[in-house]
């Protein structure tokens, strides 16, 4: 019999949508090395902003990174399908974990909190004939939706997965190979200038999650303990950011020189991380 899904799982995963946590969530919960997929997830600061500011790219619409659905699929970790319009009753049973998109204003009632996006999912499962398990990630809640419930908030799309392999050695190798390769990459300073907040946060944003996958990856490999304030450093730096533009007082004179701070201890502590993966890992 299906349980309930458990919440705590989320912990000490780090995607950068709805989608990336719930594939994350299957693969911790199935055992499967979940953080090998994170190997593709450095940038440096300067690439972050110049895809923010040159581009006109926001949070939720972030492509230079690829999304880690997209390379467990291309790398036969899992078997994915994504389908539109069609009754979710009828294809709930085709994969082990269904994503069903649902109405934004239900999030935005049910959880009262401000939404980042209108494209929100839900993980779900069948309970019985009348409901189902789900799981939403932010907020993290769990529990049983009613099948009428659900049917009224369906948004017309869902995204089945199954977790089909584990990510063998060959792979392994193959993807620290390509971190090893990024974090080496010589750093471009960004001289920084913002002028936006919602684009100054979004940029600290990315890079906060990228960064703790960076770390937890190459934490599988080294002891990454000279990294252990910078995160802390970057969740105060974002918070901060936040409150201006909550505040409507936003000094930009302060978040300038905050960036700038950032990025040389940014450079600095992937440097130290490249050498030390180097020393012991590149080819």
């Amino acid at each position: 019999m299906e349980a309930e899904f458990d919440k705590t799982m989320l912990n000490e995963i780090h995607g950068l949508s709805c989608i990336e946590n719930f594939l994350l969530y299957a693969m911790k919960v199935e055992g499967y090395g979940y953080k090998h997929l994170y190997h593709y997830s450095h940038l440096s600061l300067c690439d972050i902003a110049d895809e923010f500011i040159g581009n006109n790219a926001r949070y939720t619409s972030f492509q230079k990174v690829r999304r880690l659905q997209e390379l467990a699929a291309q790398n036969g970790l899992i078997e994915m399908k994504y389908l539109k319009h069609y009754d979710f009753e009828r294809h709930i049973g085709d994969h082990r974990y269904t994503a069903v998109m649902v109405k934004p204003e239900y999030i935005a009632a049910k959880y009262k909190t401000e939404l980042w996006r209108n494209d929100h999912f839900l993980l779900i499962r069948p309970k019985n004939s009348e409901s189902y398990f789900y799981l939403n990630d932010n907020p993290r809640d769990s529990g049983i939706i009613s099948l009428a419930e659900l049917k009224s908030i369906y948004a017309g799309e869902m995204i089945g997965f199954t977790v089909r392999n584990k990510i063998g050695e060959e792979l392994q190798g193959e993807f620290l190979q390509i971190i090893i390769d990024s974090v080496s990459a010589v750093p471009v300073r960004f001289e920084f200038d913002l002028k936006d907040v919602t684009t100054a946060r979004d940029i600290l944003g990315i890079t906060r999650v990228l960064r703790k996958r960076v770390f937890e990856y190459c934490g599988m490999y080294i002891p990454v303990d000279f990294c252990d304030g910078y995160i802390p450093s970057l969740d105060r730096v974002y918070a901060s950011i936040e409150y201006m533009r909550l505040r409507k007082a936003v000094d930009f004179g302060k978040i300038n020189r905050q960036f700038e701070g950032l990025q040389e201890r940014d450079i600095e502590i992937l440097s130290i991380l490249s050498a030390k993966m180097k020393e012991v890992y590149a080819k």
